[in-house]
Formats: structure tokens, C-alpha cells, sequence
């Protein structure tokens, strides 16, 4: 019913009108939903049966260690986390300040124990461009790497970002077991500045590689290799996910176009028995 509501007011262009909670339950557990204007409307959308039974299963060969979220956007991956054990602590980062005061009131509303970071996760410290579309206030498409995809069209907005050297979670020396990364194409920076991370705390690694679609495509191309190159130097193996949450084996990330292919685990080499067996 809510979804029917909610989809209808898009369609008569009236959502960025709703200024409402809803009770809505995701993945067996009901949280309180804000919805404010169009910004957590991705809440009702279907969500990614997927990303529950990877990370339930990331979950449990990392029993009672932190998560780290990097592009928490308007809290989905927190609130399937919260929905498998409540008790896991959770770290988030997000650079787009609409999403960052959305999460906040998700957060007090389901009184939920989460950190969240207004600031992007990179390999240095500054301020940068955050390219995303004007007409969609949680923008999940929006990036910080101008050369990524078309930035026509595109409102320019400066947002922090921090190396991991200066966030706080660091020097408290979390222990993290599963690091999620959805950017956009800022997945180099992300997994670079993290370097040190991987190599003393081993963590897995959910992360979204759009495709290159073809070798003529340099500027994608490049990144992505520079990544492989850097989990293997890391001693980190590569799984795609399938949309039945199946892990395949990969040698490497081919030159490919399909979008439902492009999310993946990173696993560190010691520890892929644990999860490669099919649950």
C-alpha cells in the first residue's frame, strides 16, 4: 500500500511535498521510514535480496566485528545491517549533506546505533567536487570523479572528504570485518586510502565496479586495473555476485557491459574458503 502511495505521488509529481514517517519493514525487521520530499523514497523500492544473504554470510565469518560503510546515500546497506544484528557496530561515510541530515533522522528515529561521517572516504584530505543531478536530492549516482561519466546537466557541489589517517574509528582501533563501498567510480581512492586497513585487519569487501563496456575506454580501464593490481598485491582474490547472492571466482575483471554484473567481494586470500562454499 505504501508503495502504491508513494509510487503514485512521484508519478503526479507531488512527493517533493511529503513530509512523513512510515512503518515499513525491511528484510523481516520494521523500521520507521522518513520521507522528506523525494529523499528516502529507495527505501520502498524492491530491495536487494542479494546484499542481505552476502552479508549475512560476510556476517558470520566476521562475528562481532565493526562494518564500514563508504556511501552510506539515504542508509539502505545500515538498515540491512541493523536487520541481521542489531548489535553490530556500524561506521558510515557520506559527502552529500542532504543524505547526511536524512540519515541522522533515520537514525534517531529507529534510536539505531550508528556513526556516520559527514565526509567523503578517499586517499587524501581536502575539499572536491560532487557532481549530481539537480532534480534528485539523495542523487545515488552523483560522484566526485568529474571524468567518470557525463557531468552535463550536473550541479557542482563541494563536499569534504578525509584519508583514513584522520578519522577518528581509526584511532580508536576498531576492528573491522566487512567494508562496503559503493562511490561511483571513486573506488580507487577509496580502496587505496584503506591500504593500511587491508593489510593489518584483513577485512572482506563489498564493492560496486560500474562495467568499462569497451577497451577503448581508458580513463575506466586504467582505474580499474590499478585496483586489481592493488588487491593482488594485498593477497585479496576477487568473487562476482550474482543475483542469487552466489559467489563466482574470478581470476580478474573482464572488459564487460552488463551492469548486473557489477558488484563484487574482495576476499583476503586466507579467508575465501570460508565464504566461497554456496549457504
Amino acid at each position: 500500500m505504501i508503495k502504491f502511495l508513494l509510487r503514485a505521488l512521484r508519478k503526479l509529481g507531488l512527493i517533493q511535498h511529503l513530509n512523513l514517517t512510515f512503518s515499513y519493514a525491511v528484510h523481516g525487521r520494521v523500521y520507521r521510514i522518513p520521507v522528506k520530499g523525494a529523499v528516502g523514497f529507495d527505501h520502498f523500492l524492491d530491495a536487494e535480496q542479494w546484499m542481505k544473504d552476502i552479508l549475512k554470510r560476510l556476517m558470520t565469518a566476521q562475528p562481532q566485528k565493526a562494518f564500514l560503510d563508504v556511501g552510506v546515500n539515504v542508509g539502505q546497506t545500515l538498515l540491512t545491517v541493523k536487520s541481521i544484528n542489531n548489535e553490530v557496530p556500524y561506521y558510515g561515510f557520506e559527502p552529500n549533506p542532504i543524505c547526511v541530515s536524512y540519515v541522522a533522522d533515520l537514525i534517531e528515529a529507529n534510536r539505531l546505533r550508528a556513526t556516520v561521517y559527514p565526509v567523503g572516504l578517499s586517499n587524501s584530505s581536502g575539499l572536491v567536487v560532487l557532481y549530481k543531478d539537480v532534480r534528485l536530492p539523495g542523487d545515488s549516482s552523483a560522484s566526485m570523479i568529474k571524468e567518470f561519466r557525463d557531468t552535463q546537466g550536473k550541479v557542482e557541489v563541494f563536499v569534504p572528504i578525509l584519508s583514513w589517517e584522520q578519522v577518528p574509528a581509526r584511532e580508536q582501533a576498531i576492528q573491522f570485518g566487512i567494508v562496503k563501498i559503493d562511490v561511483e567510480g571513486a573506488e580507487w581512492e577509496v580502496i587505496s586510502g584503506l591500504a593500511e586497513l587491508l593489510e593489518q585487519q584483513r577485512p572482506f569487501i563489498i564493492c560496486e565496479i560500474l562495467p568499462v563496456y569497451t577497451s577503448d575506454n581508458a580513463f575506466r580501464l586504467e582505474r580499474q586495473e590499478k585496483i586489481l593490481q592493488l588487491l593482488k598485491k594485498l593477497n585479496y582474490v576477487i568473487f562476482r555476485i550474482s543475483l542469487q547472492a552466489e559467489l563466482i571466482p574470478l581470476q580478474t575483471i573482464e572488459v564487460h557491459g552488463n551492469l548486473v554484473d557489477s558488484n563484487y567481494v574482495f576476499a583476503p586470500q586466507e579467508r575465501a574458503s570460508a565464504i566461497s562454499t554456496t549457504m
